[in-house]
């Protein structure tokens, strides 16, 4: 016997879950997530660069992440650099209005959102860049 631990092992809730999760994770879907994605960073990246702040963003697919560096971001080396203070000013800042990204500016787009999403985030990250400016 060889001892396998995890929370969801053996677990018919999840399994079905997880087929019920595989069948709306259609190619029409993936599209719709990857534009908005495209659209998130695109957006960003104007707002960051509209208010003169050195920031690289990233994205894989739905998956984005800010980086306040001008550096071109190729490594984890690259990724150290930048600058941290910033990173936890732009978190705090949107939690503050009400939206949420990860402490160290990684975010999502999910099935559920919608383009209106996509502003909302561009709105209130605008709102926040005298957080990223120090006032």
């Amino acid at each position: 016997r060889i001892h396998h631990s995890g929370s969801f092992n053996a677990n018919p809730m999840s399994l079905r879950a997880g087929a019920a999760l595989m069948a709306e994770l259609t190619p029409h879907l993936y599209e719709r997530l990857n534009r908005l994605g495209a659209d998130a960073v695109e957006g960003l990246t104007q707002v960051f660069e509209a208010e003169d702040i050195p920031a690289t963003v990233t994205r894989a697919a739905s998956l984005f992440c800010v980086h306040f560096t001008s550096e071109k971001i190729v490594d984890y080396r690259s990724v150290v650099r930048e600058d941290s203070v910033k990173m936890f000013n732009f978190f705090l800042g949107l939690l503050l209005k009400d939206v949420m990204v990860a402490p160290k500016g990684w975010g999502c787009i999910s099935s559920p959102m919608t383009e209106l999403d996509v502003e909302t985030l561009l709105q209130k990250t605008a709102e926040t860049t005298g957080y990223l400016k120090g006032f």
